[in-house]
């Protein structure tokens, strides 16, 4: 999915005309990548998917912190939908925690400690855990994301003829590298408060 489409941004600029159509879906798709590139997040999840973790601990090369029942994701997850334990046994959501608990965005899973459960696997542990859910930050993107996503598009698409410079360089077509090469700086303070950090 897409933070703002086309049709938004050319209404969003009062363009009514379809000539530049395909540089501005350019334009947008490489202020979205630039977004998630520059948080280190992505900010939508339209329908769920599964990722696989090793139930071993992080220094034997898996995701379980020291405790041993909380299970590191290094992934953003915004809603959980099922885990299927190593052993192919279901963990109900109800047995577990997301963590952080006082946060929108979860990075891990912990197994509560009033419950019989423990994070196994059965043969390899290699990615045997399977967790199912909206790997994003959240749903849809927040409003200040979408902004971001506008301003940025915005500025790239009025400054696609820009000359070179030792401050710009132009990108293709195709999307290769990114241009002008300094983002405003009001544009980067939107970004900033959403950088994924590790805790």
């Amino acid at each position: 999915m897409a933070y703002i489409t086309l049709a938004q941004f050319k209404t969003n600029l009062g363009i009514t005309d379809s000539t530049d159509d395909a540089i501005i879906q350019v334009w947008i798709n490489c202020a979205q990548k630039t977004i998630d590139s520059y948080t280190g997040r992505t900010f939508e999840a339209a329908a769920d998917s599964t990722k696989k973790f090793t139930p071993l601990r992080e220094d034997w090369g898996g995701n379980l912190w020291w405790d041993g029942v909380t299970l590191g994701l290094q992934l953003d997850l915004c809603q959980l939908t099922s885990i299927t334990n190593g052993d192919g046994n279901l963990i109900p959501t109800t047995a577990v925690v997301l963590l952080p608990q006082n946060m929108p965005v979860k990075t891990a899973i912990k197994i509560k400690s009033n419950t019989q459960y423990v994070w196994t696997y059965t043969g390899s542990p290699d990615e045997s855990i399977l967790i199912v859910g909206r790997w994003a930050y959240s749903i849809t993107a927040p409003d200040d994301i979408v902004g971001t996503c506008y301003e940025l598009a915005k500025y790239l698409y009025q400054n696609r003829e820009s000359n070179p410079s030792s401050s710009q360089q132009i990108i293709s077509a195709d999307g290769v590298a990114l241009a002008p090469n300094e983002i405003p700086r009001t544009i980067i303070s939107l970004m900033s408060p959403y950088v994924r950090r590790s805790w």
